[in-house]
């Protein structure tokens, strides 16, 4: 045989080892095109999501491009082997932005939603069937499915495991997130609730803090005292607030799940308001007493002024000697300084005592009391003195007409019936005192 005869053979052989080599790497690439497609396939749902192509559109696309990978290795046009390259590349870089924007931060959000559930679980009876020690060996199940998730993600990544096994975990990862999300949104729910309630009784307390401290502080009826002693208790109730408010965003926060601690916080709450609703009911009441007892020291000062004026005349409307009305009059009047001026400590806070509040109010009713009775003894006497005035210059006027000769009988009859008019008019007026008198309990006897 010849050397050429040699060379040929030499080359035929060679020829025939790179075909078999081409066969051997197509059908691994045809194999690689074939299982990403059917990894994408089955999750289009989520690659649709993230790049907003409609899944019936893209599953159409890949049942396309795996029909035509068929087609060409059915064929066996080897010279073909650079597009089915091309197409396993495509795959691989869907199946890369899969992981990139999907895979990756899922992982990451399973992540976070295990260890916020994990600190949230001594109060999982609120937002689950389960006990406190039942929903952390739970979360435990969860977890160590999650682990060997991503075990299966690392053998595939290494190579050590096919696509199957990614798919398996990822559907369990799926199924993990969703049962956290489902989870989480119950504890978020639970949590809005709690925060809800305390947005809304927290806003009262500011408000009404805010509105009784304006008001303590634009007033000019408070002495400086008490300013700054209702300054002192509003400021002792807005620590208490703060702290209550700290303790419940740390229920919140899941750094104390204390159900004890969260209701006492509320209960805090709730008493700061109260203290709040009770200072203003307390500012009122002061205002009032203030105003009342401002109002009988005027009226009883006003009354003695008027009767101690008439206090000669005493004896025309009372039975008491001058010196013993007089007397009288002093002690009223004694009286009336002295509850008057314990009225005024108890207002500017140097006798707390309510009872001696109470009792000094009453002692300077009980002086206005007295001395209007007195006074309605002189308003019947002035007005029986009125009386007897206005019928005696009637009857002067009366007996002058009838007698006077300067009047024709028409003129004489018109002055007459005007006369009776204004008696008329006068006897009314005189009724309707004197019933006055009889309704606040005058006593007709002693006039």
């Amino acid at each position: 045989m010849s050397k050429g005869y040699f060379k040929r053979l030499i080359n035929m052989e060679g020829r025939k080892n790179i075909q078999e080599i081409s066969k051997v790497v197509v059908q691994e690439i045809y194999k690689s095109i074939i299982d990403k497609s059917e990894h994408l396939y089955n999750h289009a749902d989520i690659f649709c999501k993230l790049s907003g192509m409609k899944e019936e559109y893209f599953k159409d696309h890949i049942k396309g491009i795996i029909n035509e990978v068929e087609e060409i290795m059915q064929s066996g046009k080897l010279k073909e082997i650079n597009k089915i390259k091309m197409l396993n590349d495509w795959f691989v870089e869907q199946e890369k932005l899969l992981d990139q924007h999907w895979l990756h931060p899922m992982d990451q959000q399973c992540q976070e939603m295990y260890y916020v559930l994990l600190r949230h679980a001594d109060k999982s009876q609120s937002f689950d069937t389960r006990s406190p020690e039942d929903f952390r060996a739970f979360l435990e199940e969860i977890r160590d499915n999650y682990r060997v998730a991503k075990s299966q993600l690392e053998a595939y990544s290494s190579g050590e495991a096919d696509i199957s096994v990614k798919d398996s975990a990822i559907t369990t990862l799926k199924k993990i997130n969703h049962l956290f999300k489902s989870l989480k949104g119950a504890l978020n729910k639970y949590l809005s609730k709690v925060k809800e309630s305390a947005d809304k009784i927290q806003k009262e307390n500011d408000q009404s803090y805010n509105k009784l401290l304006l008001y303590i502080e634009r007033s000019r009826t408070f002495t400086d005292q008490e300013l700054e002693e209702y300054k002192k208790k509003l400021e002792r109730i807005k620590d208490r607030h703060k702290a209550a408010s700290s303790q419940i965003e740390r229920y919140l926060s899941g750094n104390d799940n204390s159900k004890d601690r969260k209701l006492q916080a509320f209960r805090m709450l709730e008493k700061n308001l109260s203290d709040i609703k009770e200072i203003e009911k307390n500012i009122n009441s002061l205002l009032d007493m203030r105003s009342h007892a401002h109002k009988i020291d005027i009226e009883i000062q006003q009354i003695y002024t008027r009767l101690f004026e008439y206090a000669d005349q005493s004896r025309s409307f009372v039975s008491w000697e001058l010196q013993e009305f007089k007397e009288d009059l002093k002690r009223i009047r004694n009286d009336h300084k002295h509850a008057y001026s314990c009225i005024k400590r108890s207002l500017l806070g140097k006798d707390r005592s309510e009872a001696n509040q109470i009792q000094a109010l009453q002692k300077l009713e009980m002086c206005l009391g007295e001395i209007k009775e007195i006074e309605k003894h002189l308003d019947m006497f002035l007005l029986n003195k009125l009386n007897d005035s206005i019928m005696k210059t009637h009857h002067k006027i009366l007996v002058y007409i009838e007698r006077s000769e300067y009047f024709a009988n028409k003129q004489r009859r018109d002055f007459i019936e005007d006369l009776e008019d204004m008696n008329r008019k006068h006897e009314q007026a005189k009724s309707a005192v004197e019933n006055y008198f009889m309704e606040i309990g005058m006593d007709r006897k002693k006039v």
